[in-house]
């Protein structure tokens, strides 16, 4: 169906657009789970902030980088009054088609086969895996020489562009996509269960014009819970296996390469200091400006689901509830970064340096 993006995502995306998803808080939910305290193990209602998951990709394009568009909506059907959810742009072909131009036949779109009774491998949802093939080869073969490092960019040795070399990967994209996962501490995604599967990622390819795979955040909702996470270990299994693989097994392999780990750590530097996106003034700022579209909204929500299942806790104790979780959401963004400057040095910023300045 063709929809007005004007209604959708307040000209923030194109005039027109094929579909997009619907979706609303699950794990974290009052609907689902009640509405316990912030601390009861037990009920991840009391974890519910509607934020986690748009986080992750409004952080995505602070980055400069491509990302699907949410907003938020109250649903009724038929009268009926299902609560707050928000829309979000699907990341396939259609969707490069609007944004990057071409035809959708042009484009590629791997994305990992996941749910109940699912296997968790990757599949194309438009066009084919030859090109993730290609890429996933050129991983196995390893990029420890730079010939091979620019090789998959597309690049002589030099940096020119070689027109003989298939450009597989958009090397900026990766980086930033991954300093987003390490930093949310995203459990989940791009692999998950202790990283032995991929999970919860979209990739897409141009197969006309090839300008590297770009990834894109998604289902984030497992993230920004504990600043001690840390999703830049080795991970095993995920990968080494064509139909495992992802980004974050693509960017360990790249990661041997020096000239990878000095553009990763010039993109640290661009993101973590100077008021980048990534200091505790931009992030919390970038976090506020979604709580402070629903601050008010949440009240029908919490009437709605929190009411019938924890009714002595009432919708005006709600809000001061929910706000009380996104203090601690900012809590998680602030500790790993202001920590620089104290004698710790945990924080996520000097992981990172120091992974990718050795």
């Amino acid at each position: 169906m063709n929809l007005r993006s004007v209604c959708a995502f307040r000209r923030r995306g194109v005039d027109e657009f094929e579909c997009f998803d619907l979706t609303t808080a699950q794990n974290y939910s009052w609907s689902f789970k009640g509405g316990g305290s912030w601390n009861d193990s037990g009920d991840n209602g009391g974890k519910n902030t509607f934020l986690r998951e748009v986080f992750s990709r409004d952080l995505q394009r602070e980055m400069g980088q491509p990302y699907t568009r949410s907003r938020y909506y109250h649903l009724y059907i038929n009268g009926q009054y299902w609560g707050l959810y928000y829309t979000q742009e699907r990341s396939e072909a259609a969707y490069a088609q609007s944004y990057f131009g071409g035809d959708q036949e042009d484009y590629d779109v791997v994305k990992v086969d996941a749910g109940p009774s699912r296997p968790y491998t990757i599949e194309a949802t438009d066009g084919d895996l030859d090109a993730c093939l290609r890429l996933w080869e050129a991983a196995i073969a390893g990029f420890g020489n730079n010939e091979a490092y620019y090789k998959v960019q597309g690049l002589n040795i030099d940096g020119m562009r070689n027109p003989d070399y298939e450009r597989l990967v958009d090397i900026d994209n990766l980086i930033d996509y991954m300093i987003n996962t390490f930093y949310v501490g995203d459990p989940d995604s791009p692999t998950a269960l202790n990283g032995t599967q991929p999970n919860n990622y979209y990739g897409i390819y141009n197969r006309k014009n090839p300008d590297g795979f770009k990834f894109f955040r998604h289902d984030a909702e497992h993230s920004m819970f504990n600043v001690n996470e840390n999703r830049t270990g080795v991970i095993s299994g995920a990968g080494t296996n064509f139909y495992y693989f992802n980004p974050l097994w693509l960017h360990q392999r790249l990661a041997d390469n020096p000239e990878y780990r000095m553009h990763f750590a010039d993109h640290v530097h661009r993101f973590f200091f100077n008021a980048g996106v990534l200091t505790p003034a931009e992030a919390t700022n970038l976090l506020n400006t979604r709580k402070d579209t629903i601050d008010i909204a949440i009240i029908a929500e919490s009437t709605r689901w929190a009411m019938p299942k924890s009714p002595s806790l009432g919708p005006k104790t709600m809000i001061g509830y929910q706000r009380s979780i996104i203090s601690s959401m900012i809590t998680f963004l602030i500790v790993p970064i202001s920590s620089l400057t104290s004698s710790k040095q945990k924080s996520c910023t000097q992981v990172l340096m120091r992974l990718y300045l050795i």
